[in-house]
């Protein structure tokens, strides 16, 4: 299934972290962990900052085409609670 598009990934950091996404199939299996290390440096007001998913899972193969899920996780640098979130993605 080669020529699936890339996916960039928007999202604001409002405080620096370590952040991680996850991409899950739509059965719930790790597909391809992004680590995208330390974060928002500096941030005062909110930064946006992107990410890129070549649509390759973990085994450098091209996922098929459906449904999956991101989610995202932000350990802050300064210790605290694990901030996550996660979006629906569709490979066409």
């Amino acid at each position: 299934n080669s020529g699936v598009p890339a996916v960039v990934f928007h999202f604001t950091m409002f405080g620096e972290a370590y952040v991680t996404i996850r991409i899950y199939d739509m059965a719930g299996n790790l597909v391809r962990k992004l680590s995208l290390g330390k974060r928002g440096a500096n941030v005062m007001r909110g930064v946006e900052e992107t990410a890129d998913w070549d649509g390759m899972n973990g085994r450098g193969r091209f996922v098929n085409r459906g449904g999956y899920v991101a989610r995202f996780f932000a350990q802050p640098v300064s210790g605290g609670k694990v901030q996550s979130k996660a979006i629906k993605i569709a490979v066409k």
